[in-house]
């Protein structure tokens, strides 16, 4: 949480809620948020729909459960695993300079387009289309 109060978050940053407003974590960073002046997005209440969400709201700023992050993950590695030697290498190399910019808080540099539209959005479209019950069968379960 340190961290976060920390950070430089504007109106130009958008959180992505798809936690219940019970937890108190949720409700934390949506009043962190509210006060910071960002965008609040809000998910469809069927949890298998979460990522086509996220893909319409694009956040910049995503707190969540453990579990989703792990989702994102194991399907990532999967994804990747299919990727010939050429495009796993376009991709690491992309990411890097993407990474190196953030860090610096330098502006996009004039391959940043190239990255996201050719990379990084083919990989998105992949993810908001992969099944979700498979991994999560007990969130899917209101009555768990």
């Amino acid at each position: 949480m340190g961290m976060v109060l920390q950070s430089n978050f504007s109106e130009e940053d958008v959180h992505f809620s798809f936690s219940p407003l019970a937890h108190i974590m949720e409700r934390t960073m949506l009043l962190f948020a509210i006060s910071k002046g960002m965008a609040i997005g809000f998910s469809q209440p069927v949890l298998t729909n979460i990522f086509a969400d996220m893909q319409v709201l694009e956040p910049t700023f995503l707190v969540g459960n453990p579990c989703i992050f792990d989702y994102l993950y194991r399907n990532f590695h999967r994804i990747s695993k299919s990727w010939g030697v050429c495009f796993r290498w376009l991709f690491a190399f992309a990411y890097r300079q993407k990474c190196r910019a953030l860090n610096k808080k330098e502006p996009p540099d004039s391959f940043s387009f190239f990255y996201d539209i050719f990379i990084f959005r083919r990989i998105a479209r992949i993810m908001v289309t992969l099944p979700l019950s498979p991994f999560f069968p007990t969130l899917l379960d209101p009555q768990t």
